[in-house]
């Protein structure tokens, strides 16, 4: 008998699977792709919101159970035992960075003392005393402390100890600064006279 003849595929038929569907297209895979990387991409940022608010909350926990701790004492006394609070180890915080004061110009300072200050002060080792005392030696001296000066309760008092720091601040408003000070002087409000002054001094008075 003669063999069938298989069916003929017009070269205009598209290519058929082994089931006779067409082959799966690649784009659909590689939307797929992206569907699930925009998913995982999602939920790294809610694990990462997670883990921030985590940290948070640990760090409260921490300072509450050290807050209880200092009220407690260092040990919680119980019937028969001596049981040690442990101390919770507390976040590190960050180093602050220290910010170095501007220097002025000692230059422009002595021409500012000159005008401002020279009236009531001496500088120099052994000066005499006027309204106000003798300023040599002042870095690093507490207040009140110029032997041979009558200084006011108040200024005795404030207790503080002479640097650029003090005195930037002092030197804004003097009577502010120390209550009850017999100082007329009103202060620099400018924050570079207050530098140029401060740097002359520091040079004048060592």
């Amino acid at each position: 008998m003669p063999k069938s003849a298989k069916p003929q595929t017009s070269s205009g038929d598209p290519p058929s699977g082994a089931n006779g569907a067409p082959p799966p297209s690649s784009f659909g895979g590689v939307d797929e792709m992206k569907q699930r990387l925009a998913q995982l991409e999602e939920r790294s940022a809610e694990l990462a919101k997670t883990r921030v608010r985590i940290e948070r909350e640990s760090a409260e926990v921490a300072v509450a159970i050290e807050k209880v701790k200092a009220e407690l004492g260092a040990s919680v006394a119980v019937p028969g035992a001596q049981v040690d609070v442990p101390t919770p180890k507390l976040p590190a915080e960050p180093i602050k960075k220290q910010e170095l004061p501007k220097s002025g110009s000692a230059e422009k300072g002595a021409a500012l003392f000159k005008q401002r200050c020279a009236q009531c002060h001496t500088v120099s080792e052994g000066g005499e005393h006027k309204v106000g005392p003798n300023l040599f030696g002042l870095f690093g001296r507490k207040t009140g402390q110029a032997q041979g000066f009558t200084y006011t309760e108040a200024n005795i008092q404030k207790g503080i100890t002479w640097g650029e720091g003090t005195l930037m601040e002092y030197l804004i408003n003097p009577k502010k600064y120390i209550p009850g000070t017999k100082m007329v002087f009103a202060g620099l409000k400018k924050e570079k006279d207050r530098r140029d002054l401060v740097a002359y001094l520091k040079e004048a008075t060592a």
